[in-house]
Order: structure tokens, then C-alpha cells, then sequence
């Protein structure tokens, strides 16, 4: 009589939750939109769970699924933490789709996150400090607080200029 062997395997048909994909933001603008400067690589977070465990994930910038409802992009070794590369470098809305494959081969739906790439500096920027009560030339007073007029054009992404004011004494 032989030996007697055996072999199990776990059944599962059941696909992994839709990935929380987080992008890397340097700002965040009005009503949560969130900014960067990156332009080539952005970091993100991918996170989910899965009871036979997550074997490979799939990232990308467009959320059209193949026929077998995937992501026609390649495999990436499922971490948390890791970067998506652009295909392009321009600013402007970025969506990142994220799709996770358990070791039973089971897809999840798409997980997404959006972040405007805005690596341009700001234009039509303006800062002049008006002359004091008593002064006879632009750029004097004899006051110690001065007011300033600052400008700068709109930003085409929608986010905000934002303005630092230091008080140094000049050499």
C-alpha cells in the first residue's frame, strides 16, 4: 500500500473591495481639491484587504476596463505605498484608477482619486506698497505699517496664489 496523500484548496469567489486610493497633494485648494506639483510621478496609497490575501494590482489614468474586467495595464506587486507615472507631463486634472487581484485571481472594481497637477508659476504678479501719508515719492513713509497691493492673474487650474510678506530691513 502506498502513501496517502492529500492536497486542499481554498475556494474563493469572492473579489476584493474597491481599493482607497490617496494621491499625493502639496495644497489643498476650496472644497477639498487637492494639488500638486509633481509632474512625471506622483506618489499614492493604495489600501485594501483581502481574505486569501492580495496578490498584484493594476494602476492607471484611464478607467476602461478589458473584457475580462481589468485593467489593461501591467501587474504591479500589491504595497500600499508606491508611484504612478504620468503619461504626460502637463498640468491639469489627473484621475488615478486603482484595481487589486487577490491570489484567487478574483478582481476588484476600481478605486479612484484625483489631483490637479499645477507645476506652473503663477502670472501677472504685482506687489507695491503705497507711499506713506507725509511722503513725496513711491516707496516711502513715515509710518511704521505700510499698505500693499498685491496682484496676480487667476490661476487656470482654479487654485489660489499664495503671498508671503517678510519685514527685513535692508542693508
Amino acid at each position: 500500500v502506498g502513501a496517502t496523500l492529500r492536497a486542499s484548496i481554498e475556494l474563493d469567489s469572492t473579489p476584493p473591495p474597491a481599493p482607497a486610493v490617496t494621491l499625493d497633494a502639496t495644497g489643498l485648494g476650496d472644497n477639498g481639491v487637492k494639488f500638486t506639483s509633481a509632474t512625471a510621478t506622483i506618489p499614492v496609497r493604495v489600501v485594501s484587504t483581502d481574505s486569501s490575501g492580495l496578490y498584484y494590482m493594476r494602476l492607471s489614468d484611464d478607467p476602461t476596463l478589458d473584457g475580462a474586467g481589468l485593467l489593461p495595464v501591467a501587474d504591479l506587486a500589491y504595497q500600499s505605498n508606491t508611484s504612478f507615472n504620468r503619461s504626460t507631463t502637463a498640468d491639469g486634472v489627473q484621475h488615478v484608477y486603482a484595481q487589486v487581484i487577490d491570489y484567487a485571481g478574483n478582481a476588484s472594481a476600481l478605486g479612484e482619486d484625483v489631483v490637479i497637477v499645477d507645476d506652473t508659476d503663477p502670472q501677472g504678479t504685482s506687489i507695491t506698497a503705497l507711499r506713506g501719508p507725509a511722503a513725496t515719492e513711491d516707496g516711502y513713509t513715515n509710518q511704521p505699517l505700510v499698505v500693499l497691493n498685491v496682484t496676480a492673474d487667476p490661476e487656470p487650474d482654479g487654485g489660489h496664489v499664495e503671498v508671503r510678506i517678510a519685514n527685513q530691513q535692508s542693508v
